[in-house]
């Protein structure tokens, strides 16, 4: 989940860093920014350097303090492993469901997924550092579950790699089919940014996940908002 969402720079819309608004979510505490963002969530250190970069996206990158120039949505954060392991009880994984996970920074998530419920998991990581704990996560289980995840480095907003990823280039493992449960820790306006792309595979009967961040626009089909997770189903999605 979410872990950790990056995006190469030619992502689809809007620059990542100057697209950077954080909506409010419910039943967490969250501090207004006087430009109107809500940055619940950022640590100190990060919020002051995507402030830098919205001030002169122009200036040397060490400035920055955080890869926004590089096109990089926000910094990699573990997510919490109670509201992960309630999240993935509401998803109910089954062996033949595919678990998408959008950022999916160490692979946490995925190999607790398929440890626990046996499903296969996919997960697409732009960070090649994240990718390596990954890899290195992976290479401790069992080859029967170690073949059930594959790992992508590329652009979460690239549809391409969501699906037939088995002859993508740069994957590791050998996980191939179109996603039937995807996972999001994201910033919130990479959620809006998603939703549109996510429809399609609701359509289809996927369930998705966002921690922390709601999708605005659709009711939660089932949602415990003090551990932070949501979980949507096509027939309560509402496009607004």
């Amino acid at each position: 989940s979410r872990c950790a969402p990056r995006v190469q720079p030619q992502a689809v819309g809007p620059s990542p860093a100057r697209d950077f608004g954080v909506q409010r979510c419910e039943g967490m505490g969250s501090r207004e920014d006087t430009l109107g963002e809500d940055l619940d969530g950022l640590d100190e250190e990060t919020e002051a350097s995507m402030r830098r970069f919205l001030a002169d996206p122009q200036a040397p990158a060490k400035l920055f303090g955080f890869k926004w120039e590089e096109g990089f949505v926000a910094p990699w954060k573990p997510c919490e492993t109670m509201a992960l392991s309630e999240a993935l009880a509401a998803l109910r994984p089954r062996s033949s469901d595919i678990l998408l996970d959008l950022g999916c920074g160490d692979g946490r998530v995925l190999v607790e997924a398929v440890e626990r419920f046996g499903c296969r998991g996919r997960g697409i990581e732009l960070d090649d550092d994240l990718l390596s704990h990954a890899e290195k996560r992976l290479a401790l289980l069992p080859e029967a579950l170690r073949r059930r995840i594959e790992l992508v480095r590329g652009d979460l907003f690239d549809t391409s790699l969501w699906g037939q990823v088995g002859e993508a280039d740069g994957c590791y493992g050998t996980c191939s089919g179109v996603p039937t449960l995807i996972m999001m820790y994201l910033l919130s306006n990479s959620l809006q940014r998603l939703r549109p792309l996510l429809e399609p595979l609701l359509l289809q009967g996927a369930a998705v996940c966002t921690l922390k961040w709601r999708l605005l626009g659709w009711e939660s089909h089932e949602s415990a908002r003090g551990s932070g997770w949501y979980v949507y189903r096509w027939t309560d999605a509402q496009p607004g």
